[in-house]
């Protein structure tokens, strides 16, 4: 199977992730088989299309869904904080420079979602 570049790209920051941050959740299901595919390959499957299928890496694969969700909530948290005026993402970065660019877009850009549907709310 080839791999993009994305999904590489992704999959190695979960594995940062997971190994920086005290990433704690419920584990994913991952269906393991000692002849299945590699993790970043069942990544790929489910990333792409909501797949699970055989992994021999299932500890790695579980901890990088794991990390995934851990962080995608993180990002939500903190557009929250954000677009309430308690945080400013300078102080995430400080906390967090090992994180790519498109974290903190993605932050920003949920932060200011959330400032227009907070407007539409209040009139």
């Amino acid at each position: 199977m080839k791999i993009g570049h994305k999904v590489r790209r992704n999959f190695n920051l979960y594995v940062l992730v997971n190994s920086r941050m005290r990433v704690m959740g419920e584990l994913p299901f991952v269906y393991e088989h000692k002849d299945g595919y590699s993790a970043i390959e069942a990544f790929a499957f489910k990333d792409s299309d909501g797949k699970n299928v055989p992994c021999r890496e299932s500890d790695l694969l579980r901890n990088v869904l794991l990390a995934k969700g851990y962080l995608n909530l993180h990002i939500k948290m903190w557009a929250e904080g954000i677009a309430e005026y308690l945080f400013f993402i300078e102080e995430f970065q400080v906390d967090y420079p090992w994180l790519p660019d498109w974290v903190w877009k993605a932050v920003k850009r949920q932060s200011i979602k959330i400032r227009e549907q907070n407007k539409l709310k209040r009139g």
